[in-house]
């Protein structure tokens, strides 16, 4: 980034100001000058202003400018929100529009409300085990897949498009049962 951003033109100009304070003997300490360009920042930086105080981050103007930049950069490309020439839609595959906006993807959302089924995104990773009743536990995921349905404390079968899962490559597959497993884990 440029000295000339909108937030660095501003900090450059507010240590200019806390430079000329201390030449009338007026010096502010790092903390508070660090404070005063913080709370001369336009609202947009409301939030880095409240995790820099939140962390006690501990940084020197020139830092804390350095890190203002950084922050303008991802808000930029963030507010951007365009699909790039090379990127793809991750439903059907096709370039130009994001899976939110994609019209086959919506079209699949709007039938599974129709017909009362629902649409979880599931990403299955192969897994090649020596036995078919391992397990893989994601602890992050809400929904699970298995092959067997043995070992299931409490289940309940399910009609045919009942609960459709959509696996990584795409492809929607249909629930068969749903139901508890206890792992008691030494």
């Amino acid at each position: 980034m440029s000295e000339d951003s909108p937030v660095g033109a501003h900090v450059i100009k507010m240590m200019g100001y806390i430079q000329m304070l201390e030449k009338l003997s007026f010096a502010l300490n790092d903390e508070l000058a660090i404070d005063v360009v913080l709370q001369s920042l336009l609202d947009s930086f409301n939030q880095f202003a409240l995790n820099f105080n939140m962390n006690k981050i501990n940084k020197t103007l020139p830092q804390l400018l350095g890190m203002l930049r950084i922050a303008e950069g991802k808000e930029a490309l963030k507010s951007k929100g365009r699909v790039s020439k090379d990127g793809k839609c991750f439903h059907c595959g096709k370039p130009g529009h994001w899976k939110r906006n994609c019209p086959i993807y919506l079209e699949d959302v709007k039938k599974a409300k129709v017909v009362g089924a629902s649409v979880s995104g599931i990403y299955v990773i192969d897994v090649n085990m020596s036995t078919s009743s391992s397990w893989v536990l994601d602890t992050g995921c809400g929904s699970h897949i298995c092959t067997s349905v043995q070992g299931l404390h409490t289940r309940r079968n399910l009609a045919k498009g009942d609960v459709d899962l959509r696996v990584g490559n795409g492809a929607r597959v249909a629930a068969l049962a749903v139901g508890n497993l206890c792992f008691i884990f030494t």
